[in-house]
């Protein structure tokens, strides 16, 4: 069997540029002469990103071995990289603790001068034949990927105890803690600059540990460990240097990945293992997450997230239920400092129960458990507000012939009262997938896959007093159109429109989305749109405004946002551009993801993290403000003079026959988001051109 191994290191990609170094910003930054930071080590700390962007600029040379051939930029501050060697190394212990390591010199292997492949975004025979490095960018992540090819491309490096990799780095940021005179090893990650983190480098293995969730979908993790990183100053270089340690390797299912990477913002862990996450905001500042704590027994959690400026901290732990079973389990607001979980007991036969929590300050106290249904009963479960004294909880009842069921609980202080079960039909439909959505204070809409038909529905639950009555299921995605949905997320626009977004379960299992319009009791549908190519095994939705919302979904190819728009005239939706929010696969079993609006411009996003042992982190991004028109225009013909202080938004194709000269100014913008065609580029000193999304591209004829 053929073995490949792969290194994944820093890298970078400026897309559709053939004609010279730099299309991003001018005048190219020096660093060549480097600050002493002797006496100022600190980085200050602002740690939002705006979604559905990339966050930062990159510039690569031709050659890998010149000078400053990798970079990564934000406004006048570049963090540049050039591969230097690889080695073998051993060893030197004393006393049980590594002193250093000698260089086994007969097997360095210096950096080849190679010339990049555009089209494929990768240098071939970077330390020797087998030997390449490619590039992988996402809004918030910045990674490369050293890969060798077969085992024998490394055969003379794994007899010592590490194989070194080592880069030359200059930069202009400010490194925090980092005098630039002696050794740091990174452990976790350290602040670049005030946005940006560089991560401690970690190797994972082929190796395949299957999780199968109840609809057959498989998640694959790898067996993985950090390794050591360090920064130090050799003769007066700075050298970024990593340890692979061999007998990882040579213990290892082929390819091996390896990576040290760049983040654009901060990731804020609030337990180190949870699955089955739910978060709602209780204020601008403040918000609850309730989870399954993987590593203590499957433990049902909560915690009270705060938000000061970009910044997360978290209260106290708070422990809800003693074992709760996974994906079974639904948090919602009830009132401004109450929530309401709903969940199934895996401690007491699988009873479905209810608890609510009240919150002072980031104290949470919870009341007494209320059962909802009986033992083995109540899967898929989702929990919606109707009022400050009243929810639904909508569920799978497994024992009464998987029929779809709804109870109202209502709540006076922390004491429940869970009123008779509801059908939803007279049709069982065994429903999973479910999510729901507050309409009024008397009606909720909600969604459902049915594993009994295959097809998708949404109903409309209505509540008088405590008296629950559904309306008729009506179904958005018909197995007979082999589109049948799973995975469903739902929001609401108002008490009337609603947009659903789902995984179509056609041959591609495209990412779906449409509006749904709800009279009365009833709900009927506007046109599909679907993203060709991109499978989410896992997604939330949210309405930014009456015109926009964002899609956030968990992939193979890690976690992807699509800030989707809205005509509400029309009832239609077009789906935006895919956009990688981290390119490490984050797990993608439901469950595995929640987001909120925090305030009109700010997304909050929590999840699980299954590349670094499954912890749970929360990140904070600004929500797209795309136009969805030009804000500057060309006007057909000759050269193109363009102001740096007009700020222009660039958003459909255009061709330019001529030259594209951008006029600096003190201040402005130029933000590109789509592809600008001309015959020369000319920025003024001072300026840059944004690229705002994946479809910004530079073609030089």
């Amino acid at each position: 069997m053929k073995k490949l191994l792969f290194i994944l290191i820093f890298s970078l990609v400026l897309t559709g540029c053939n004609k010279q170094d730099s299309v991003f910003g001018g005048d190219d930054i020096s660093i060549e002469k480097e600050i002493d930071l002797t006496e100022y080590v600190t980085a200050p700390e602002n740690n939002s990103y705006k979604m559905g962007e990339k966050n930062y600029e990159t510039e690569y040379k031709e050659i890998i071995s010149d000078k400053n051939s990798l970079n990564y930029r934000i406004g006048d501050k570049k963090f540049s990289m050039t591969p230097i060697s690889m080695s073998g190394e051993k060893e030197v212990m004393s006393d049980s603790e590594l002193l250093g390591a000698v260089s086994l010199s007969e097997n360095i292997k210096e950096i080849l001068p190679i010339s990049k492949d555009i089209e494929k975004k990768e240098w071939k025979g970077v330390f020797g034949e087998g030997v390449s490095i490619n590039i992988k960018e996402s809004e918030r992540k910045w990674e490369k990927i050293v890969k060798f090819k077969t085992l024998k491309d490394i055969k003379n490096y794994i007899d010592g105890d590490f194989i070194k990799l080592e880069f030359e780095i200059k930069s202009n940021f400010i490194i925090d803690g980092w005098d630039r005179k002696s050794e740091i090893e990174i452990k976790d990650k350290i602040r670049l600059g005030d946005k940006s983190y560089l991560n401690q480098s970690s190797v994972w293995d082929s190796s395949k540990i299957e999780t199968i969730d109840d609809d057959g979908v498989i998640s694959v993790s790898n067996r993985s460990s950090k390794i050591k990183t360090t920064l130090s100053n050799n003769s007066g270089k700075l050298i970024l240097t990593k340890y692979i340690p061999t007998s990882f390797i040579k213990e290892s299912i082929f390819p091996i990945y390896t990576d040290a990477d760049i983040t654009y913002g901060t990731e804020y862990e609030f337990d180190a293992s949870a699955k089955g996450i739910k978060v709602v905001k209780l204020s601008e500042n403040k918000f609850v997450i309730a989870y399954i704590d993987d590593a203590d027994s499957d433990t049902g959690k909560a915690v009270v997230g705060t938000i000061s400026g970009t910044t997360i901290s978290y209260g106290s732990l708070y422990e809800f239920n003693q074992e709760v079973f996974f994906t079974n389990m639904g948090l919602c607001l009830i009132g401004t400092d109450k929530i309401a979980i709903a969940y199934t007991d895996d401690n007491d036969s699988d009873v479905g129960k209810t608890i609510v929590g009240t919150i002072s300050g980031t104290v949470i106290t919870f009341g007494t458990e209320a059962t909802f249904s009986g033992a083995n009963d109540a899967e898929h479960i989702s929990c919606s507000k109707l009022d400050t004294d009243k929810y639904l909880i909508s569920y799978n009842s497994e024992t009464n012939s998987d029929t779809a069921t709804g109870n109202v609980a209502s709540v006076s202080g922390t004491t429940i009262t869970v009123y008779d079960k509801v059908d939803f039909a007279l049709t069982d439909y065994y429903p999973k997938h479910i999510d729901s959505i507050e309409l009024t204070t008397d009606k909720v809409v909600v969604v459902f896959y049915s594993a009994n038909n295959y097809n998708s529905y949404a109903l409309i639950a209505s509540v008088s007093g405590t008296t629950l009555t559904f309306g008729t299921p009506s179904a958005f995605a018909i197995e007979i159109l082999a589109n049948r949905a799973t995975y469903i997320t739902v929001d609401s626009f108002n008490s009337s429109e609603i947009v659903i977004s789902y995984r179509g379960y056609d041959t591609a299992s495209n990412f779906s989305s449409l509006i749904g319009i709800v009279s009365g009791t009833s709900v009927t549908y506007g046109t599909i749109d679907e993203y060709a190519g991109f499978v989410p095994y896992s997604n939330d939705t949210i309405v930014i405004n009456d015109t926009s919302y964002l899609t956030i979904a968990g992939s193979t190819d890690g976690t992807e946002s699509f800030y989707n728009i809205a005509d509400l005239d029309a009832n239609s939706v077009t789906i935006g551009t895919k956009e990688n929010i981290n390119a490490s696969a984050y797990n993608i079993v439901g469950g595995a993801l929640s987001s909120c609006l925090i305030s009109t411009d700010t997304i909050l996003l929590c999840m699980q993290d299954s590349t670094d042992a499954s912890r749970g982190i929360c990140i904070l991004g600004e929500a797209p403000s795309t136009p969805s028109a030009d804000t500057c225009t060309y006007s057909g013909s000759g050269n193109w003079n363009v102001n740096y202080s007009d700020n222009c938004y660039v958003t459909s194709e255009t061709y330019v026959k001529g030259d594209f000269n951008l006029i600096a100014s003190t201040t402005g913008s130029f933000n590109l988001q789509a592809t600008l065609i001309v015959d020369d580029l000319n920025a003024g000193a001072g300026s840059s051109i944004s690229a705002e999304n994946s479809t910004a591209e530079i073609q030089i004829y």
